[in-house]
């Protein structure tokens, strides 16, 4: 069984935009709690002059370009909650039409007897493929495994990502692949 592992590309980017809006308490944690809002929830980089967005920001929750943030919310994904949001820089430079996504869906997916408990803060993950098909179409999609700070998605989901990006309208900026998961969860 094959799922995927999709993250800002770290190496892409110089920007370190971090939330600076009183309501990132909704999106940073792992509370599922429904909310909404018509205004954009600002990030932004007071240290760089101009603007350099890049697809997939992390910063306790996704921030994603319009056309990811569509993509992913066209799975009808359970625990995935979607706030309006825009960059700002210490320049005149600001982006919006950005999403932020904060995933929610925390389930019980971790292969226990396989996994490896190397020291107090670090266990190579295995994840179960009993327990992943035992989850509703809704919850495999987009999911935290209990016990583990990584989002998931499923395999659909990132094939489509891909289709996304053949049509031109990814840039850069996204690490994503699939594996197996009967090899150890990726540690990027």
């Amino acid at each position: 069984m094959e799922i995927a592992y999709i993250n800002e590309d770290f190496n892409e980017g110089e920007s370190l935009f971090i939330p600076a809006d009183i309501r990132s308490s909704f999106y940073d944690d792992n509370d599922f709690i429904p909310t909404t809002s018509i205004s954009e929830v600002v990030w932004n980089d007071k240290d760089i002059q101009d603007i350099e967005a890049l697809d997939v920001i992390r910063g306790g929750a996704f921030n994603v370009t319009k056309d990811i943030a569509e993509l992913i919310m066209s799975f009808d994904p359970y625990g995935v909650e979607v706030y309006p949001s825009k960059l700002t820089c210490s320049g005149s430079g600001v982006i919006d039409e950005r999403y932020i996504l904060a995933i929610d869906n925390l389930v019980d997916a971790v292969d226990i007897d396989k996994s490896i408990k190397i020291t107090d803060v670090t266990t190579r993950f295995y994840l179960s493929e009993e327990k992943l098909k035992k989850l509703p179409e809704s919850k495999k999609h987009v999911f935290k495994p209990i016990g583990m700070s990584k989002t998931f998605f499923s395999l659909e989901l990132f094939e489509a990502l891909v289709h996304l990006d053949s049509e031109g309208k990814i840039k850069t900026s996204i690490t994503a692949f699939s594996f197996d998961i009967s090899e150890e969860t990726p540690r990027v």
